[in-house]
């Protein structure tokens, strides 16, 4: 077997030079060193801006001084710095400090760090003084309420009693003789005043709602000064029309209105205040419906009128629009039982719905 003898070939195999090698080149030519390349050489410069940053909190001395005020903070303030591009700080590491040229903490950035504390720490405080100034305002009108609440609450039992009166009648008799009651009492006759002569009838007749307790004893009383509420510049009085049983319709009426001037123009002397059996609270005036008073503490009862409203009712077998009105009666249990009660606010709402016989 004969071989024939071939001639080696040789193969130089040439690597491409990359293009960031070149233009490295080409820059340095240019003299352009100190600019950043792209690809390599940015990964090798990665570690030494790591380095900058050693923890990932440090601390933070702060000082500024402005026009307003000058701030200092001796002790270090805790920066995060995994986001080192948004943070405006001198950061210092645990082995050394940075220089300025590094991060650089704004003026007004230092100011807004240490005043959010302090207004935290006044607002309460102009808070309380605010609250105080409208407890001091208050004056007497709180600690009347105040102090008969709780009188009312640590001597008495009470109970409450509802019902509900139907005020067409006396509706249409008031406009028949509002002008003629004028000209003999001088004031104009209300709904409060046929509910005062009612009331006081009812008294008579249930005299236990117009007794007193003294000293676990009940003391009635044979006479009926009828109290009344009234709102004045110093909170809530009660003026009190005396020997109100032996008073006329005509009488009432010039009796409340004397009061009510007085109180108006704050001439009501401290007799014409004290010594009530029995007191009436009507809020109807200020659109209020229903409510329950407080007994006031030398009452053992007190009788609360709401709004006149207008009501489809039952009247005569047929659903007529009437005029309505409700009265709460709040009662002492000690001194007489809801069955008492219940009889006067039927008596109450018998002369309310024929107002003829009240006048005479």
């Amino acid at each position: 077997m004969i071989l024939k003898r071939s001639r080696l070939r040789e193969e130089i195999i040439v690597k491409p030079t990359p293009m960031h090698v070149l233009r490295e080149n080409e820059r340095d030519g240019l003299g352009l060193k100190n600019k950043k390349s792209r690809g390599l050489a940015r990964k090798k410069q990665e570690p030494e801006k790591k380095t900058e940053i050693k923890s990932e909190k440090t601390a933070l001395p702060i000082t500024s001084e402005t026009a307003e005020s000058e701030i200092k903070m001796d002790k270090p303030t805790a920066v995060d710095t995994q986001n080192p591009e948004t943070e405006l700080a001198v950061v210092a590491t645990d082995q050394s400090t940075v220089s300025d040229e590094v991060l650089q903490t704004p003026a007004e950035h230092a100011i807004e760090i240490a005043k959010e504390p302090l207004g935290e720490a006044e607002q309460p405080v102009s808070d309380e003084v605010s609250c105080a100034k409208n407890n001091r305002n208050q004056g007497v009108r709180s600690r009347i309420v105040r102090k008969y609440r709780i009188k009312s609450e640590e001597e008495t039992a009470v109970i409450s009693l509802t019902t509900e009166i139907d005020m067409t009648e006396i509706k249409d008799l008031r406009k028949k003789i509002t002008k003629k009651i004028e000209e003999q009492a001088k004031y104009r006759c209300t709904y409060t005043d046929f509910l005062l002569l009612a009331t006081t009838r009812a008294l008579v007749k249930h005299p236990l709602l117009n007794a007193r307790r003294e000293d676990a004893i009940v003391v009635p009383q044979d006479y009926v000064n009828m109290g009344l509420t009234v709102e004045s510049d110093e909170g809530l009085i009660v003026p009190v029309i005396k020997d109100a049983q032996t008073m006329s319709f005509v009488e009432i009426v010039k009796s409340r209105g004397d009061l009510l001037k007085a109180v108006k123009n704050k001439h009501l002397s401290h007799v014409q205040r004290e010594g009530s059996t029995f007191t009436i609270s009507n809020l109807g005036m200020y659109g209020i419906r229903e409510f329950t008073a407080i007994i006031n503490p030398t009452n053992s009862a007190i009788l609360s009128v709401g709004e006149v409203v207008q009501r489809i009712r039952i009247f005569q077998g047929e659903p007529v629009v009437r005029a309505v009105m409700k009265i709460s009666l709040n009662l002492d249990q000690r001194v007489a039982n809801g069955v008492e009660g219940a009889k006067f606010l039927q008596a109450v709402k018998a002369d309310m719905e024929n107002p003829s016989l009240l006048l005479f």
